[in-house]
């Protein structure tokens, strides 16, 4: 059995990792983009995280692009980026059921 998450906590801290991200960029419509796009998608963020009783994955994802930034490899934390939205947004279709349906752009 899944341990209770605080699917709330993991969000905000999902949040928090997201704009970082998208500051450090110091692209004002990138940072603005993915504040909007993250709000939007936070009603479906939660019960990703309370389906998968943690974050592991998500984790996991954001410690890839934290090290290609590291290493001052911006083509490889482009790709991180990419394969995590990636993975998120099919992560959360899978919550919605919507798991077989080819990934929207």
């Amino acid at each position: 059995a899944n341990k209770a998450v605080d699917s709330y906590a993991l969000a905000e801290l999902d949040f928090r990792f997201h704009t970082l991200i998208a500051q450090i960029t110091r692209n004002r419509y990138f940072a603005d983009s993915a504040r909007r796009l993250h709000s939007a998608l936070a009603r479906f963020i939660c019960p990703a995280y309370q389906a998968a009783g943690d974050a592991s994955l998500s984790i996991a994802e954001h410690e890839q692009i934290v090290e290609a930034l590291a290493r001052r490899d911006a083509q490889l934390a482009k790709q991180r980026f990419s394969e995590h939205t990636t993975k998120g947004r099919q992560r959360i279709l899978n919550i919605l059921g919507l798991g077989n349906q080819p990934i929207p752009l």
